[in-house]
């Protein structure tokens, strides 16, 4: 896999990983809206495989709309990179996807994403 997607290089690459991963399991169309609390990190207790399933609806009538399974012992894993990713989340904002902030300071590493040109929000930076 590419240094670019390398979830151990930094707080910016993390979060283009997991990007990455998100839209190859979940394709989903409303991507900047997403928020934190659509996704659940699970396991199966037959065969002990560990997933990431996204949840759309209200948790009674909640149904899965796919699951990204780990890959044991390799560093690309989804579930690895997601549950990283996440930790590492400003906790008072909904979203899943916050601005890289300035080097990793403490345990936050994404906060506030920040208006850009013509009023659109940026959260990733090349």
């Amino acid at each position: 896999m590419s240094e670019y997607l390398d979830p151990d290089n930094d707080h910016v690459t993390l979060q283009n990983k997991v990007i990455f991963d998100i839209r190859y399991h979940f394709g989903n169309d409303n991507f900047i809206s997403m928020t934190k609390d659509i996704f659940m990190v699970e396991c199966d207790q037959q065969t002990g495989v560990t997933y990431v399933k996204m949840c759309v609806g209200k948790e009674k009538d909640s149904h899965a709309m796919g699951f990204m399974p780990e890959i044991k012992g390799s560093k690309y894993c989804p579930v690895r990179s997601f549950r990283m990713y996440v930790k590492h989340l400003d906790p008072d904002l909904p979203w899943l996807w916050q601005t890289p902030l300035s080097g990793r300071k403490q345990e936050v590493w994404y906060g506030k994403a920040k208006k850009g040109k013509n009023g659109h929000t940026c959260f990733l930076h090349h």
